[in-house]
């Protein structure tokens, strides 16, 4: 709610929603240099920064990543 304050949004509507999460997933990214560790933690995965350092991924990981490469061949066409 605090985030959704300073972007001056609601949670509450699918644009606010939105935009939080992405702003939160954003600084995720920016403090972890990692797509796939920012993912783990935004999820909320308590091993997350232990997987990253091991090399490993979760199956929610896996799951948006595959679809990202999915969309990515359906923009190219």
């Amino acid at each position: 709610t605090n985030r959704a304050n300073k972007l001056g949004v609601s949670i509450r509507d699918g644009y606010g929603n939105i935009l939080t999460g992405t702003d939160y997933l954003s600084e995720l990214i920016k403090n972890h240099g990692s797509i796939t560790t920012a993912l783990m933690v935004y999820h909320g995965e308590s091993d997350a920064i232990e997987k990253a350092n091991q090399g490993r991924t979760s199956e929610y990981v896996d799951r948006i990543m595959d679809i990202c490469a999915k969309l990515e061949i359906y923009h190219k066409k």
